[in-house]
């Protein structure tokens, strides 16, 4: 496995989030964003990118075990009101 330092992996980071809002858009641009399933692609990716941000960004990556567990905790019961709430 590849070993990347701080610098090297926040900017494979960033990289990874601008390509995913590159994608989220133009799945929502050029489609027409009319889907559901478009929809539920683009929120699924909007959540990768908080997950990722949360990670390296503000740093939860290191930080006390029971942070890393509340933050998922709170990323995950957002996303499934978020997913709830575009379905009906």
């Amino acid at each position: 496995m590849i070993r990347l330092d701080e610098s090297h992996r926040l900017t494979v980071t960033l990289g990874v989030l601008c390509s995913i809002t590159v994608l989220s858009w133009w799945l929502g641009h050029e489609t027409g964003g009319h889907s559901t399933a478009i929809g539920l692609a683009v929120l699924a990716m909007a959540f990768v990118k908080v997950w990722l941000i949360l990670r390296d960004f503000m740093e939860v990556r290191s930080a006390p075990r029971w942070l890393t567990l509340v933050t998922g905790g709170w990323l995950i019961i957002v996303a499934a009101t978020s997913v709830t709430l575009f379905l009906n």
